[in-house]
């Protein structure tokens, strides 16, 4: 029983005893009772309507009394902080609407960048302002649902590739396509750094016709620009195709798993601390 029922449970009783006590009190009493006597029945009869009303004055008192309510929002169940019991009905606040929410999810776009070993390439994409979400995976191939050693066969025809969710209402493609450019050097086919074969080919996937164009424009600046003419730009530029999530192990390996020598890299936005690319 709550806090507030208990109150008023007590304060009916003892209204029902003072009726019962002033009911017996006039009927003990003789016709001839003198005028002190009528004035103290009235007084006592006031008295009682003090005590009927009291169950009300406790109820507000108690109200007026009771600790402020938790409130969350979104749904969220709110509970009194000093009643456990089982009895009492949770208090559920409307799910509000946010508007902002809506704004952030119509600007989030989608976009695939391979340019080597997916562990660093994740990891230069994470500190990226703007980037709202990576994971590393396998795209681009003919077998479904490959495992690392599929793609580390070179047979499967999947790349390493990192999915990167980013806000274009703070960072555009074309900034997104310089981070690419500076991760890697595309002018060495299948190759990054020590890793060789196909899986570890340049490529940027794009979602809609849009990226796409802002993809060739970035790759034909990156083409004008190399001071030996004669050098090619190997990066291949497609739609999109299925993402195979990597194993739990190679997400965010170099960031929280610490790479093979269990050491962390920062992952904080705008860091420009140097990448161990391996750990």
């Amino acid at each position: 029983m709550s806090k507030k029922s208990l109150v008023l449970a007590a304060a009916g009783l003892l209204a029902a005893v003072g009726l019962i006590l002033l009911h017996n009190q006039r009927k003990e009493k003789l016709d001839g009772v003198d005028s002190k006597e009528i004035i103290d029945s009235m007084e006592t009869e006031h008295e009682v309507n003090k005590v009927e009303e009291a169950p009300k004055a406790a109820v507000e008192a108690v109200e007026k009394s009771e600790p402020d309510v938790a409130r969350i929002s979104d749904g969220a169940v709110l509970t009194d902080k000093t009643n456990t019991s089982p009895l009492s009905p949770p208090k559920v606040a409307k799910k509000r609407y946010d508007p902002s929410r809506a704004v952030k999810n119509k600007n989030r776009e989608t976009i695939h960048f391979a340019a080597g070993c997916f562990w660093s390439v994740e990891l230069v994409f994470q500190r990226a302002v703007g980037v709202y979400s990576t994971k590393v995976g396998y795209t681009q191939g003919k077998v479904e649902n490959p495992t690392y050693e599929d793609v580390k066969s070179g047979k499967s025809g999947h790349v390493e590739a990192v999915e990167v969710v980013y806000d274009s209402s703070i960072v555009s493609l074309s900034d997104l396509m310089e981070v690419f450019w500076g991760k890697h050097d595309p002018t060495k086919k299948n190759r990054a750094g020590n890793d060789k074969g196909t899986q570890y080919r340049s490529g940027v996937y794009y979602k809609t016709e849009e990226q796409k164009a802002v993809i060739m424009e970035s790759v034909e600046k990156r083409r004008a620009a190399l001071e030996k003419p004669w050098l090619k730009i190997h990066t291949e530029v497609k739609a999109m195709t299925t993402f195979y999530d990597a194993e739990e192990y190679h997400q965010k390996y170099l960031s929280e798993k610490g790479g093979r020598h269990g050491k962390a890299q920062s992952a904080v936005k705008g860091c420009s601390d140097p990448i161990r690319c391996y750990g």
